[in-house]
This record gives structure tokens, sequence and C-alpha cells, in this order.
């Protein structure tokens, strides 16, 4: 069981913009159009995430603590306390080291906390967690559940950068840890995005995956302004 320090929001698939696994930082990895590019991702009610499919914008929704704007990008308020540094390079720390269970950690929009995205965590994982929020004090830490982690998001990247399918057309892409799942960036000379590149882009995925992902498709130098960084 899962300890009440802990809480795990199951059925994850809302697109939000986070923190890469690479170290704790409130803003997501520069929107690189490389294709080893980290970009940095919430939950909805319980479903299946292959079931749902991400709007053609991306357009996030807010998610526990987190909250967006009306272009995706996560919005701040209140003041961050000294603590909330700590707790958050803690559970970066412990991403870090379970790659192949966490897609990556983002502060929460408040600053009351930090939210962990995790896919499939075992018991330990989640002991670990349960185990830093516990050294924490008042602030909180909120575990999510999305598609994939972020040893299986980064090789995709470099299979929908590598397409041939693809060549043109998107120009870029990354973990979309929010979601478990990608962004994509589309050219502007194919935005807005067809039906013929989505299904393109999502044959590829499955292919390559073996199951659908959640897709968040932008188009490329247009996405939404970087949130401002947390306070240290």
């Amino acid at each position: 069981m899962v300890p009440a320090s802990v809480r795990l929001i199951i059925g994850a698939l809302a697109a939000i913009l986070a923190i890469a696994a690479s170290g704790c930082s409130p803003e997501p990895a520069p929107r690189s159009q490389s294709a080893d590019a980290a970009l940095a991702p919430a939950t909805s009610p319980a479903v299946d995430p292959h079931e749902e499919a991400v709007p053609v914008a991306g357009t996030l929704t807010a998610s526990g603590c987190i909250t967006f704007d009306e272009s995706g990008s996560q919005t701040w308020s209140g003041t961050a306390g000294s603590a909330i540094g700590p707790l958050g390079d803690a559970l970066q720390t412990l991403a870090d080291a379970h790659q192949d269970q966490v897609a990556g950690v983002a502060y929460c929009s408040d600053y009351s906390g930090v939210a962990i995205f995790v896919a499939s965590p075992d018991a330990a994982l989640l002991a670990a967690i349960d185990g830093i929020a516990a050294d924490n004090g008042d602030l909180a830490v909120e575990v999510q559940e999305v598609a994939a982690p972020l040893s299986e998001l980064l090789p995709l990247v470099t299979v929908v950068m590598g397409s041939s399918a693809l060549e043109g057309s998107v120009t870029g892409g990354g973990p979309d840890v929010y979601t478990g799942g990608l962004r994509i960036f589309v050219d502007d000379e194919h935005w807005p995005l067809d039906e013929d590149l989505r299904e393109r882009v999502e044959t590829v995925v499955r292919t390559a995956h073996g199951s659908d992902l959640p897709l968040r498709y932008e188009e490329a130098g247009e996405a939404g302004d970087l949130p401002a960084p947390a306070p240290r």
C-alpha cells in the first residue's frame, strides 16, 4: 500500500510541461530542434492512456498541483520557500536513478510541493518517494502516473527525428514528461497539422514503441513561453 504521505494519481494523461530527468529545474529544457533534445510534462480522469488523443494544439489543463495557461506553459504563483529546492533535488536524484520508471519531476505551480511523474512504479520506488516526502515537512509530494518512463521516451525521439516518413515536416521533438508521451514540433509550412501528417507520426511512434503514446503537437518556434525558473 502506498503510504498516505504520498498521493498516487493513477491514469495520468494530460500534457504538461515539466522537468526532464537531467537535473532539477522548474523549467523544461530549451526547445531544441535536435533529435536528442530532452524537452520536459499530468493527469486526467482514470482512462487508458492509449485510448485518448492529445489535441493538435496540445493545450494543457490543470492537473494536481500544476496549472497551465492557454498556450500550455506552466503558470506560477506565490513565493518559493527555501525548502522546495532541496525537495526537488532529492526527487530528481531519485528520478535519475530510476529512468526506467520515472519520466521527470516538476515544482507545483504555487510552490506548495513537487510532482514526480512515474510509469508502473514498483513498491521500492514508491517507498523511496514516501521517505523523501516524510523528511520534508509540510511540502507536498504528488505522484502522478504517466504512459511511459524517460528510458523509453528518449529512444523514440531519435526514431521520430530519423524517420524518412517525417523528414521536412517534423523539425524537433522530445519527451513530454507530464504525460509520458512526446512533444512533436511541426515545421511552420506544415502547420496547422493535417490528418495525414498526424497519422504518419502516430504510425512511426506506434511501430517503434509497440503501442500508442500521448502526442502533443506544436508549431516549431511558436510554442508557449517557457516558465520562469522558481526562486532557489
